[in-house]
């Protein structure tokens, strides 16, 4: 048992040995930390190839990793001036990331993690185009397994549970992460209950707006599907035949 757990944790280690290792571009390491709500935190981090994926564990590793190499202390040793902008940075990402609450908040604007749909009367193969596509917005569903794609063969009682499920999908998708932010002094009250008004009206108009993106997206792929198209020939075939 020893020797299986010692193989599983290196190969564990090897998988992870780059983890929080990517290089972060000039544009990224200049941004204002005043406004780090607006930088790819998981691109501060590192770990721009997991996004949603990475684990706490992760995402820990990965901080150390930001840590050692981007310490102010380190910069200054190394003739660098006025480093410690990127640092405030990082840790902002991992507080925000390691806050179950905030992470969802943040995964759900993080349009880096989203697959484009195929652009219109352009040529692509149904499934290759759609597939990911699919595979992207199940992120946000909260009753899971979701329904995938599938391909060609898939069963017409499945294609038609695909669709039921994804037209009724229920999405935790919240839009806080946006909001303007409070002024901490409550000197003035009235100010403060405008912009929190203000943010969750904000929030309701992003909500709906997203579901009825949504929506037109299953819409899409339903008048696409070359599946439905082969189901009505085979009805119509059977209503002939009866």
């Amino acid at each position: 048992t020893h020797c299986i757990s010692s193989a599983a944790s290196d190969v564990y280690k090897r998988q992870d040995a780059d983890l929080g290792d990517e290089e972060q571009d000039a544009e990224l390491l200049a941004h204002d930390p005043r406004d780090w709500k607006s930088a790819d935190l998981y691109a501060v981090m590192g770990i721009s190839h997991l996004r949603h994926k990475a684990t706490e564990d992760q995402i820990r590793r990965a901080h150390r990793k930001q840590v050692l190499k981007h310490h102010p202390d380190k910069k200054a040793g190394s003739g660098g001036l006025d480093q410690d902008g990127f640092f405030k940075i990082i840790q902002k990402a991992y507080e925000c990331l390691l806050d179950p609450t905030k992470r969802l908040q943040y995964d759900s604007v993080d349009e880096n993690a989203n697959v484009e749909p195929p652009a219109l009367k352009s040529n692509y193969d149904f499934f290759e185009a759609w597939g990911p596509v699919i595979a992207s917005e199940a992120r946000f569903s909260k009753k899971q397994p979701v329904p995938l794609l599938g391909d060609i063969n898939t069963p017409k009682q499945e294609v038609e549970s695909f669709y039921a499920f994804w037209y009724r999908i229920d999405s935790w998708r919240t839009f806080e992460f946006l909001d303007e932010d409070v002024p901490d002094d409550s000197s003035n009250r009235d100010h403060k209950r405008y912009i929190e008004r203000k943010n969750v009206a904000a929030r309701k108009k992003r909500k709906t707006e997203d579901n009825a993106r949504l929506l037109a997206l299953v819409d899409r792929v339903k008048a696409e599907d070359p599946r439905i198209k082969l189901f009505k020939e085979a009805d119509k075939k059977e209503k002939e035949r009866k």
